[in-house]
């Protein structure tokens, strides 16, 4: 079964193997429509699910609010190989919530040794073919790439380089299944950029120019 590990309990949310171990799942598969992609309105804290196949109608689906807390918003979202949501609130905070029911699950916690601010943040893959992935992280009020070790909790920020790419705002990240890091660069007179980073936060291979925007764009 995928489970929803809540310190050293647990609760089914889909069919398959895995269990709990020191607070984190283990040796899990992907819940129902891990496929989708995630997004999630800062301002009302709903979290979606985004269907290309529903295309041209709508295809966002509310999954439900997030009620990690009432202090602080979320600020940027990345979704984990098991199909948890991994979410950032602008207070710094780090939460895990299920994609099945918006319910959230961990305790509020800044990973250890992170700057006091929040931070964009995407999954990458080990490499190709890879089973085992790392969440990575830019802080952002600074330049400093890091990954997040969420393997244990109390979460763990590991300063791995420097971002070398010129920017106006903080990148939001993502990753791919060979392993490749990929940073979205907004911008006040554009849609801002896509660059291919490497794992110390230099710019790597091509680079994408977005159109230009009718108003401001901060973070995707």
């Amino acid at each position: 079964d995928v489970l929803m590990c809540e310190g050293t309990t647990s609760r089914k949310i889909t069919s398959c193997r895995g269990g709990c171990k020191q607070g984190a799942c283990v040796e899990t598969c992907g819940a129902n429509d891990v496929e989708l992609i995630y997004v999630v309105d800062g301002d009302r804290s709903t979290l979606l699910s985004f269907d290309p196949k529903k295309l041209p109608g709508d295809p966002f689906k509310s999954i439900g609010t997030l009620a990690c807390e009432g202090s602080s918003r979320p600020n940027s979202m990345a979704v984990d190989r098991t199909g948890i949501a991994w979410l950032n609130y602008t207070n710094g905070s780090l939460y895990q919530a299920s994609l099945i029911d918006a319910h959230c699950f961990s305790q509020a916690a800044r990973p250890e040794g992170a700057p006091k601010d929040r931070f964009g943040m995407g999954f990458v893959t080990d490499g190709p073919k890879a089973t085992t992935e790392k969440l990575y992280v830019v802080e952002y009020g600074g330049s400093e790439v890091a990954t997040i070790d969420t393997s244990a909790f109390p979460t763990r920020w590991v300063t791995q380089g420097n971002l070398a790419a010129p920017r106006e705002y903080p990148p939001e990240l993502t990753g791919t299944s060979e392993g490749r890091l990929y940073g979205y660069f907004p911008t006040e007179s554009s849609r801002g950029w896509v660059q291919e980073l490497d794992r110390k936060g230099a710019a790597i291979g091509q680079r994408w120019n977005l159109p230009a925007a009718t108003g401001h764009v901060g973070a995707w």
